[in-house]
């Protein structure tokens, strides 16, 4: 039985960058389908789904944009990284997630991508974020 603190919580914001690429609307649709949390869709390009839900509401937000990145996650206890491929990104989204204060999760596969994220260890480890670094489905598809 929920207690009165869990019955009357706001429900989470979730934040997912380009939420309206392949990977990212499977990542959306999920959320909607399995959370009561709110759903911020942020991007370089404006979604033209303007009328998903109530729960969603979409952001320009370019995600090489450190100062951009953490307004966007301002509000937010989660940010899902669904922007690759990510073989030439910069942790930017990462180093804004540590900064707000976000848990993140990154989609990569690419080791490229996620073996640097290591270098964050320290200061994930003194903080109250979660990093979890390359959690795409294609390598387990692979082994199938």
């Amino acid at each position: 039985m929920a207690t009165q603190t869990e019955q009357t919580a706001e429900p989470s914001t979730v934040v997912v960058y380009v939420g309206n690429g392949c990977f990212g609307q499977l990542v959306v649709n999920d959320l909607r389908a399995n959370t009561s949390a709110r759903i911020t869709v942020a991007g370089r390009r404006p979604s033209k789904e303007r009328d998903v839900s109530p729960r969603v509401t979409f952001v320009r937000a370019d995600l090489n944009d450190f100062a951009a990145a953490c307004a966007t996650l301002a509000a937010a206890s989660v940010v899902v990284h669904c922007a690759g491929p990510f073989q030439s990104q910069a942790p930017t989204l990462v180093r804004a997630a540590i900064e707000s204060g976000v848990h993140s999760v990154d989609l990569a596969e690419d080791p490229g991508f996620v073996r640097p994220l290591q270098a964050f260890d320290e200061a994930v480890r003194w903080s109250v974020v979660a990093l979890g670094g390359g959690r795409s489905f294609c390598p387990a598809g692979r082994a199938l």
